[in-house]
């Protein structure tokens, strides 16, 4: 039954982000706005910060003027800057320490944690709009998409029919064996989707970088969750948990595949 759930709730959501994508403007970014909230909100209730209704009001509202201004060309410009990239490198790298060291630096500290937490998807949902603003953004956010969600896909079902080896003892569930078909699955459709929509192959770089980010965005939340004893993040989506669940893999990768396709512009 919770298969069936999975499917059909994973359904819905590829129909409503791959239309959304499609028509692009007010639509893909509203949508990118609401998720963003429920993401945030999310994350604040699993590490108990969402008590203070100030504080959850003041986070929400830092996240809608943050998606907010991507839209805009002169705000827009910020997000080129090099304090938000370096800004934005930064938190993936002291999240990849976290998750290395399989301990959350800022549990302790409530005010440092929800700035943190503000900024975890601040500085990475945002992103897909920006992309999608890109020439080609259709094709570049639809690459995005499937990159991750076959990803996760082949993981999830190669894991549960061969998965033997442990990925990461934060998440025992997680086998190394579909994480690799997550990855060869995903470059595979990847090359494919780039030879189909005519896109420049070297992407196929920053493909290999975000296959790999993947799985570190999962276990990242992972490791939130069993800091706090928490099974999902909500359920808000029937056999998929929270929002947070699902756009977990997102997180790391938008900003890197922003800046990647910035990168190869240059170079081009």
């Amino acid at each position: 039954m919770k298969l069936v759930l999975r499917i059909i709730t994973g359904i819905i959501l590829l129909f409503t982000i791959g239309l959304t994508s499609y028509l692009g403007s007010y639509y893909f970014n509203s949508i990118i706005i609401i998720t963003s909230c429920l993401c945030l909100y999310e994350i604040l209730s699993i590490k108990k910060l969402n008590t203070s209704k100030i504080i959850t009001t003041l986070s929400l509202t830092s996240i809608i003027i943050l998606c907010i201004s991507t839209t805009y060309i002169p705000t827009a410009l910020f997000w080129k800057s090099p304090v938000v990239i370096i800004t934005a490198i930064a938190l993936i790298l002291l999240q990849c320490y976290e998750l290395k060291q399989k301990n959350l630096l800022l549990i302790n500290y409530k005010i440092p944690s929800t700035i943190f937490s503000i900024l975890q998807i601040g500085l990475s949902l945002p992103f897909a709009i920006l992309i999608r603003q890109l020439p080609n953004g259709l094709y570049l956010t639809l690459l995005f998409i499937s990159l991750c969600v076959l990803s996760d896909i082949a993981a999830y079902f190669t894991g549960k029919a061969i998965g033997k080896t442990p990925l990461n003892s934060v998440s025992p569930k997680k086998t190394w064996e579909g994480t690799i078909a997550g990855l060869l699955f995903s470059l595979l459709t990847c090359l494919i989707l780039i030879k189909v929509t005519l896109l420049p192959f070297n992407l196929i770089y920053i493909c290999i970088i975000i296959a790999i980010l993947c799985p570190l965005g999962d276990l990242y939340e992972s490791l939130n969750k069993r800091a706090f004893n928490t099974k999902d993040s909500s359920t808000l989506l029937p056999g998929h948990g929270g929002f947070y669940d699902r756009l977990d893999s997102y997180i790391f990768g938008l900003p890197i595949f922003y800046y990647g396709i910035l990168l190869l512009e240059r170079l081009s």
